[in-house]
């Protein structure tokens, strides 16, 4: 289907846009430290609003637009996909949190806002990062030698996440997590994901092609459209072949020091790994956000490399 291929590369080329506009724009300090806290602020809106509509939910998005969705978090219909987005905002926040000062505080509400939306919309995958985040991050910031205050920061950050995962409560990802079949056909749909792989190795089937190809591959019919591999890596092995795949692989590798460096941009290695079990990244918002993260996060650390001035 040449016209989804032709969308593919769009998107793509605006992912490399959004990366480097946002290196430009967050080269200045100031400039960057307003565009993380307005996201912050803007995640922590979007949480409130969204734990709201997913337990007053009355079959429409945001109470007008009507759906067959069951799952509905603010502007998403898939609990995968909000959760993916909270993994890359919720370190941001608990970095605020752990620095101490006068707002700490408010950035600790804020992320435990954001922690307990992930757990309270069910994802299960986000139920196995966030905590992960959350664990992390103190360890690594106090390995790297920031222990100011950096107990007592843990502490109240940890003690909000709990009074808000109380109130928003678990029951839903308490039964998702016993459902005997937890995976309940994506075993079979990345098998036939890996055949299209062999199939068309070098340049695969097509970017954006996954769901127009995969009908001559699958070995179950399920009776309705396989949209998605369930694993961002293998679909875009599919799509775009091995070679293509690879150049992710290298920009995930190349992303992992620099998130450890910041602390923040582990939130970044959390949707990678989150697309190993769902499909977060085949969003074109999400690819947006996480570029312009990733800008965010090249700025930072190119900053931090540059000499001091001498003094006059």
């Amino acid at each position: 289907n040449r016209w989804d291929t032709w969308m593919a590369v769009l998107v793509w080329a605006g992912n490399l846009l959004a990366y480097f506009l946002s290196i430009q724009v967050n080269s200045s300090t100031r400039i960057r430290c307003r565009f993380l806290d307005a996201l912050l602020y803007f995640a922590f809106v979007l949480s409130i609003v969204s734990v709201v509509q997913y337990f007053g939910w009355n079959g429409k998005i945001f109470w007008l637009y009507p759906t067959d969705d069951t799952a509905v978090l603010g502007p998403f219909v898939s609990r995968d996909q909000y959760a993916a987005f909270m993994e890359m905002i919720l370190p941001l926040a608990l970095m605020k949190a752990l620095a101490g000062g006068p707002k700490a505080w408010r950035f600790a509400v804020i992320g435990a806002a954001l922690y307990a939306t992930v757990i309270a919309g069910a994802s299960r995958a986000g139920a196995l990062l966030v905590p992960a985040e959350v664990m992390v991050i103190p360890v690594v910031a106090w390995w790297k030698g920031s222990t100011d205050n950096l107990r007592a920061s843990a502490a109240r950050m940890w003690l909000f996440i709990f009074l808000f995962v109380s109130v928003v409560g678990w029951a839903v990802l308490w039964d998702r997590f016993q459902d005997p079949e937890p995976f309940k056909g994506r075993q079979a749909i990345l098998h036939d994901t890996l055949a299209m792989v062999r199939a068309q190795p070098y340049f695969g089937v097509g970017l954006g092609n996954f769901q127009t190809a995969y009908p001559a591959y699958a070995s179950v019919d399920f009776g309705s459209i396989v949209n998605h591999a369930h694993d961002d890596w293998m679909e875009w092995a599919a799509d775009g072949g091995i070679p293509f795949s690879l150049l992710l692989v290298a920009v995930a590798v190349w992303t992992i020091p620099k998130a450890f460096r910041t602390l923040w941009g582990i939130g970044l290695i959390a949707v990678l790994a989150h697309s190993m079990v769902d499909y977060p990244l085949q969003k074109p918002v999400l690819d947006l956000w996480f570029f312009a993260l990733l800008g965010a996060m090249t700025a930072e650390i190119a900053h931090r490399r540059k000499p001091e001035a001498p003094d006059p």
